[in-house]
């Protein structure tokens, strides 16, 4: 099993800018949401997915997320004829 803490200092700066953008959107009358809504989408989110891909990328030592990775080797097999598990079909 293998474990990584996300959304470590700039990701929780991404994650804010985002929240406080589609907040801001929502709240506007709609004649100024549309292009509030078109800058966001053009100009902020680009840099949210640049800010989130260096968060993923770097090695945080806490967050406000974690990431379980949890494989199963299957090389000798669990079900009959040494099939996968998950592969086989109970009778009953």
């Amino acid at each position: 099993m293998k474990e990584r803490w996300l959304y470590g200092p700039v990701g929780q700066v991404a994650y804010e800018i985002s929240s406080l953008m589609i907040l801001m959107i929502k709240r506007a009358p709609w004649l100024l949401s549309v292009p509030a809504t078109l800058i966001y989408f053009l100009l902020i989110h680009p840099l949210i997915l640049i800010l989130l891909a260096i968060d993923y990328g770097a090695t945080n030592r806490n967050g406000n997320g974690l990431f379980i990775k949890a494989v199963r080797n299957l090389s000798k097999g669990d079900g009959e004829n040494g099939s996968p598990a998950f592969l086989t079909v109970d009778g009953n």
